[in-house]
């Protein structure tokens, strides 16, 4: 498919940040392209994610409850000995898929022991015939107890989640604010990036899109199947993948792309799903070495006066939560006039 990148954005309409004026001029091959085989990709999807230093006894989840607290939705996990983990559920989503978490995501973790957490993830997407719906609808809710999880044993091992999933890298994150300053500089020469320029589907015109233009094209906010993005990073159909942490299921799947993208020396730059979000994005980029030159961020969400010390934004970088876990101090606190949805 030729044509210029006037021609595309008149074709498709707009789903970027930072496009401005139109390339001219053929296309040619970006810089650090790799075309890893999907034998290599396949190897380090399937290499285990989480790490379970200092996590010797069996931690057997007693309770999982849904609950809800001003505008806030929390999933609260205890095992039999008395440890806890939270979460918090990205909105609007928990208004509507509070029944699929309770009646086919909850039920199955009880009395299993979270360390096998990765096995359980697979075993839960065959119980109840849960692949039957994959997308959205599952594994939001599958993020939400997975994201809970991580919490309590980060507070057993006392290590941030970030430490669960692999080295971490770095301390801060640079966010989008900065990201938008810098366009504003580029805005006569070049885009930064083109995200999502087409249907989310539709692979073959996405690669299409990127091999014609010298910018960065990205996808996989919506995308929630891992082979889809095996063939995005194999065909090189986006030159930076972004799975949701949400919508693609949690953490651990969302590593697993990013190994295989780094195989192919290709960022991954996490899309967020509002609200509490930012904060496992921020776990995420603490410890996923090529996460790309930017990460999405809502401004304002730093009011979250939950961790200790706070949560910081200078320059254009925002600091990952220091404590156990998600980072959150004092857990009764934050729970403290919840009801049960």
């Amino acid at each position: 498919m030729r044509g210029s990148r006037r021609r595309f954005l008149g074709a498709i309409g707009t789903g970027a940040m930072g496009l401005n004026s139109p390339y001219v001029g053929p296309p040619r091959k970006k810089a650090g392209a790799s075309r890893p085989d999907v034998r290599d990709l396949d190897r380090a999807a399937a290499a285990p994610v989480l790490r379970l230093d200092g996590l010797t006894s069996p931690v057997i989840i007693e309770s999982l409850r849904f609950l809800k607290k001003g505008g806030e939705h929390f999933v609260h996990v205890r095992s039999r000995d008395g440890a806890e983990g939270i979460s918090v559920a990205n909105p609007p989503r928990a208004e509507y898929l509070d029944e699929i978490l309770e009646q086919l995501v909850m039920p199955f973790f009880v009395g299993k022991d979270a360390r096998d957490l990765e096995t359980l993830l697979w075993e839960l997407y065959r119980w109840r015939d849960n692949y039957k719906l994959q997308g959205l609808a599952l594994w939001s809710p599958q993020a939400w107890v997975e994201f809970a999880v991580l919490d309590m044993l980060g507070r057993i091992a006392r290590k941030a989640m970030g430490a669960l999933l692999g080295d971490v890298v770095r301390q801060e994150v640079a966010c989008c604010p900065q990201a938008i300053k810098v366009g504003r500089m580029l805005e006569d020469v070049k885009a930064v990036y083109f995200e999502e320029p087409c249907p989310f589907d539709h692979l073959e015109d996405t690669k299409a899109v990127a091999d014609a233009l010298t910018i960065p094209v990205a996808g996989g906010e919506q995308e929630f199947s891992d082979w889809r993005f095996r063939w995005m990073i194999a065909k090189r159909g986006v030159d930076i993948v972004q799975p949701d942490l949400h919508y693609y299921g949690g953490m651990i799947r969302s590593v697993r792309v990013a190994r295989m993208a780094a195989l192919a020396q290709m960022p991954t730059t996490v899309h967020i799903s509002g609200g509490f979000g930012f904060v496992y994005m921020l776990h995420f980029a603490s410890c996923v070495p090529d996460i790309g030159r930017y990460q999405e961020y809502k401004l304002g969400r730093e009011t979250y006066d939950w961790f200790d010390p706070p949560l910081k934004v200078k320059d254009g970088r925002m600091t990952v939560p220091a404590g156990p876990g998600v980072g959150i101090k004092d857990v009764s606190g934050v729970l403290k006039g919840a009801v049960e949805v």
